[in-house]
């Protein structure tokens, strides 16, 4: 491939570029996106939230030009973007609060509002990242306290959101459950960390993961 070539993986988890790189080789970068949006129809996107962002960088933290002049230009136009030589660790903070919005509004069928103003789904909620940031840190991930600050930044969130894969478990599409708290409980066991939550949202929606209408 071109040495001139940069690849963004803005794919979901934590580990699609360690995935892509044999096959394309090190022009892969991360490009984790925070933006609440659905295919409400054909060639149709639905922008759901108040919220949307955008940083990339390659996981070694090298420098490059080439995804510093994207994030200026994107900047220019109006998009919140960001160059980082740390995407790792962004990286994992976007996970740590993707897995906790699409494992509770997914395995309760609630959007936020209800699932944070009832103590019992706030705390699946609360647990979901608290694990995850665990996870994350013994993985050597510097997000201590993450889960704190997410509490807040979903309190100002709209009631009405709802995660991806609600909406694919809804509409009986393929979720992206092995790749969310699959991943989790997978570290969890492999780092000696407890998982109880994710392993509880991962049995709860198992069978419906290839795509089947709950």
């Amino acid at each position: 491939m071109n040495k001139d070539t940069r690849v963004l993986s803005m794919l979901n988890g934590i580990d699609s570029v360690e995935r892509l790189t044999p096959i394309l080789g090190d022009v892969v970068c991360a490009a984790p996106t925070r933006i609440s949006a659905v295919i409400s129809a054909p060639g149709v996107i639905a922008h759901k939230g108040s919220f949307a962002n955008f940083r990339c960088g390659f996981l070694d933290g090298r420098e490059d030009a080439r995804l510093q002049s994207l994030a200026d230009e994107m900047r220019a136009a109006k998009v919140e973007a960001t160059f980082s030589t740390n995407i790792r660790k962004s990286l994992w903070e976007k996970f740590v609060f993707l897995v906790g919005v699409s494992g509770a509004t997914a395995s309760t069928r609630s959007p936020m509002g209800p699932i944070l103003a009832d103590p019992d789904t706030r705390a699946l909620f609360e647990n979901l990242m608290r694990e995850t940031e665990a996870v994350g840190v013994k993985s050597g991930v510097e997000i201590e306290g993450e889960v704190t600050k997410l509490m807040q930044v979903a309190s100002g969130m709209g009631g009405h959101i709802k995660a991806s894969m609600l909406e694919d478990l809804e509409r009986g599409n393929r979720l992206e459950l092995d790749w969310l708290q699959g991943k989790v409980v997978e570290l969890g066991k492999k780092l000696g960390v407890p998982t109880p939550a994710n392993e509880y949202v991962y049995k709860t929606l198992k069978l419906l993961r290839n795509g089947q209408k709950a």
